[in-house]
């Protein structure tokens, strides 16, 4: 059944509604606020509101221990499966790290191991299996305001123009972070934007930083361009010499996706691991979360997400008083590709309930297919041939999965039109034909008369936009512009980009933002974290697709924008075939210069 772009109009642009009520300029706003909704692209690792940010220390007898509660700052699997570690933070009711809980710094009358009682993971994967392991052997290291540890730091800073109103409050973060700097402590300060500049070389002498920091406090010329990964390069081969025993630590700070570095991310991971240096990127607005949460967390750091001047000072200031001030507790893991939700039980004196402190970590995937996703552009048959091989190993794991995916499968392979889950082994080929034959024709070739009507409408809109400054919206069904599981773009779908590329000529004063969107199934995927991880993937790819071609029509690229949302955003409910289809859809935002 042939689907002609006059129906696509009938049905699709009537629902174009304004999506926002701010007007967009090409800087960011001076008081720095952002919407969490509109910012967040990857949920898995958006920093969520309920973070608690620590503002200094106490000792354990200064604080009642029945306010006390315990987090999991971060877990630390780089050694897996030799050992893990998780970062413990105990907490007061003001947010102060409490100390003297652990050794070499305890201070009670018992024991210190009568204090940390459990440490248990529960091991899962997808819906089907579950089991809990309770770990016999572990150790807890404090770490404090009694050590002196020597650390090794690279502060980088993204100063293009795009940032706008931000920057004072990048410079007082910065300034923060430096203040609270311990004598021994060394630490190097980068600022980029088309390429980086070392502004302080590596000293632990904090005026010279500070200095720094005053005189960079303007913003670079070169615009929106932001090489974030030769950025995070530099930053690294600072503290590349720093002596073997000292921690070594990259902060990068960024506003926007990477566009126009020589190197990509997995350079990024590589010197990274070879260098044995944590990444801690602190994301604002825009930011690839997807690849800078994978880099943290695959290095042993930790990502942000800051909205607002005040959670960025917070962050700083957190992020330091974390680095310094934690409970290390450490084990030996299960070896098992799932997913481990670990639970450290924690006692004090005088309270009546134990503290639980929670965190996870995700081994449903491996190193090398981590490296895959880590790639701003993936090797789709590296891809499939990794997750074959990790697929295979779940499968077999304690003999659970293999009925249980079987099941899985069946049931997606059932569900006729939500089989577009967005993957490439998925998207249920057999099930979205939508040819009366059955033949798998989904054609929706344009006719060409309606072609101007097309573009009167997009006139329509990007003009509203220019006067306004209110941003408009439209969408259109994936299945224009992709076959199932595809991230090429068909041709078919050449003569509907032609005339958005033609209407955006004729309409300087507007850029556009491309979104990729996904319903929720993919077949014979793993986890839940899995399923979300591939469609966001997927969703990417698909709209820098679209860029792509926007592109060689001859737009320039700075009028342009593409993220992927996965199923992060769906408009309609995923549980029936109609609401599936609906999500899965590519957005046009249409925003003034």
């Amino acid at each position: 059944m042939k689907v002609s772009l006059s129906s696509i109009l009938r049905i699709v642009l009537p629902a174009i509604v304004a999506a926002c009520a701010a007007a967009c300029s090409s800087g960011r706003s001076s008081e720095f606020e952002l919407s969490r909704e509109d910012y967040a692209v990857n949920p898995d690792t958006e920093q969520q509101t309920e973070t608690v940010y620590l503002e200094g220390t106490l000792p354990i007898d200064q604080v009642d221990s029945k306010t006390l509660r315990a987090d999991v700052w971060k877990i630390d699997d780089t050694h897996y499966p030799d050992s893990v570690h998780a970062f413990v933070r105990v907490l007061d009711s003001q947010n102060n790290f409490v100390t003297r809980m652990g050794p070499p710094h305890f201070r009670g009358a018992d024991a210190y191991q009568t204090h940390w009682r459990e440490v248990r993971e529960e091991l899962s994967y997808f819906d089907a299996y579950r089991n809990i392991h309770n770990v016999d052997d572990f150790v807890v290291r404090e770490y404090s305001d009694g050590d002196s540890i020597p650390f090794a730091i690279s502060l980088v800073l993204d100063h293009g123009g795009s940032m706008g109103g931000a920057i004072d409050a990048l410079i007082d973060g910065s300034k923060i972070f430096v203040s609270m700097k311990r004598s021994y402590d060394r630490m190097a300060i980068l600022t980029f934007s088309n390429t980086p500049d070392v502004i302080a070389e590596i000293t632990n002498n904090k005026r010279v930083l500070n200095d720094a920091l005053e005189e960079k406090g303007g913003l670079d010329e070169q615009g929106r361009y932001t090489a974030l990964y030769d950025a995070a390069l530099a930053g690294i081969k600072q503290i590349d010499d720093e002596p073997a025993g000292s921690p070594r630590v990259l902060v990068i700070f960024t506003d926007g996706e990477d566009n126009y570095s020589r190197e990509d991310a997995l350079a990024v991971y590589d010197l990274a691991v070879k260098n044995e240096v944590s990444v801690y990127p602190i994301g604002f607005g825009y930011t690839n979360d997807d690849v800078l949460g994978e880099l943290a967390r695959r290095t042993g750091g930790k990502f942000y997400k800051a909205y607002s001047r005040d959670e960025l000072l917070a962050i700083f200031r957190d992020l330091y008083l974390s680095l310094r001030n934690y409970y290390r507790v450490s084990w030996a893991p299960p070896d098992k590709p799932l997913l481990h939700e670990v639970t450290v039980t924690i006692d004090a004196p005088g309270r009546d309930i134990p503290m639980l402190a929670v965190g996870e970590y995700d081994r449903t995937i491996g190193d090398e297919i981590a490296r895959v996703f880590i790639r701003e552009e993936e090797n789709q048959d590296q891809e499939a041939e990794i997750r074959s091989k990790f697929e295979d190993i779940a499968a077999n794991q304690d003999g659970k999965f293999a009925d249980n995916r079987k099941h899985s499968d069946d049931g997606d392979t059932r569900n006729g039109d939500d089989s577009n889950g967005d993957n490439s082994s998925g998207d249920n080929k057999d099930s979205d034909k939508r040819g009366d034959d059955g033949d798998g024709d989904n054609s929706t070739v344009a006719p060409k008369h309606d072609q101007a009507q097309f573009e009167e409408v997009l006139a329509n809109k990007f003009d509203q936009t220019t006067r306004s400054g209110r941003q408009e919206t439209f969408d259109l069904p994936d299945n224009l512009f992709f076959d199932v599981g595809e991230d090429k773009l068909r041709p078919e779908a050449f003569v509907v980009l032609r005339s958005i590329a033609n209407s955006l000529k004729g309409s300087t004063g507007v850029r556009l933002r491309i979104v990729g969107h996904t319903d929720n199934t993919w077949v014979a995927a793993g986890s839940k974290k899995e399923i979300e991880r591939l469609n966001l993937l997927l969703s990417r790819r698909r709209a820098k697709a679209v860029e792509g071609f926007l592109v060689k029509e001859g737009i320039d690229r700075e009028r342009l924008q593409s993220l992927g949302r996965g199923m992060s955003q769906p408009v309609a409910s995923n549980d029936t075939e109609e609401g599936r289809a609906r999500n899965r859809r590519v957005e046009f935002v249409i925003i003034r210069q």
